[in-house]
């Protein structure tokens, strides 16, 4: 699928997707970020943002979060929907954002759009230069992950040694 196809299906983009669930994921995100001491300072950018739901959802849980998507139309509902964030249009492997992003999430299959072993390689590298902190990729069956929430004072000690 090309962006041509993306773009034709934003205005419908988030009736299509209506199973999702997500407060689940964002609570899934949001509980990872924190574990691994990721501060709400930090920036974060989500590779194939679509309509914005994820940068949305975690925007309003603290998190400063951007979003960026190759497919105009769904940038356009996106700015249209979340005019108080930003989305960036353009491909990512080779955007220049401007700012350094501590997370990179890509939370809707965005690496199988990388089909081309170069492309795979260009998404590493721009990823080492970008230098995140942290890279969250596609991750699948959120009910089935098991993620231990330490907030004891040593989970909390912990943290403060790696800032």
């Amino acid at each position: 699928m090309n962006n041509d196809y993306y773009t034709e299906v934003a205005p419908f983009f988030d009736l299509l997707s209506g199973n999702r669930s997500y407060d689940r994921e964002i609570d899934f995100f949001s509980l990872i970020l924190s574990q691994y001491c990721v501060s709400k300072e930090d920036y974060i950018l989500e590779l194939g943002s679509a309509t914005g739901e994820y940068v949305a959802r975690l925007r309003e849980g603290g998190w400063l979060v951007d979003g960026i998507d190759s497919a105009i139309g769904m940038v356009k509902v996106a700015r249209q929907k979340y005019p108080d964030a930003t989305f960036h249009h353009g491909n990512f492997l080779h955007h220049n954002f401007g700012k350094h992003y501590s997370v990179i999430l890509g939370a809707h299959s965005v690496i199988a759009f990388l089909l081309k072993r170069k492309s795979l390689n260009t998404f590493f590298k721009n990823m080492y230069f970008l230098q995140p902190s942290f890279l969250i990729m596609d991750v699948r069956n959120y009910d089935n992950v098991q993620i231990k929430n330490d907030t004891s004072e040593i989970g909390r000690a912990s943290c403060r040694e790696r800032v």
